[in-house]
């Protein structure tokens, strides 16, 4: 995995169906880490990281920056 600056600007939260937002990060993204709650209430992680260390990465920089600056509603749609 690269270091990259990530623009956390950019982090939106959305009310769209779960199927709409991946076909919109299947179009948009090279890598995916998706963590979220299945139908029975369970926590769960689907990702194409291979990399136990790299998906730690990834998570301990969304963390800063969602501590840091937040996430902004989507009103785009």
């Amino acid at each position: 995995m690269k270091d990259n600056i990530i623009n956390f600007e950019s982090i939106r939260k959305t009310k769209d169906p779960v199927a709409r937002i991946c076909n919109v990060a299947s179009k948009e993204f090279e890598n995916l880490l998706i963590i979220g709650e299945d139908k029975k209430g369970q926590l769960k992680l689907v990702t194409t990281i291979e990399e136990n260390a790299d998906m730690v990465y990834m998570m301990e920089i969304v963390k800063l920056g969602l501590i840091t600056k937040g996430v902004e509603e989507d009103n785009e749609h």
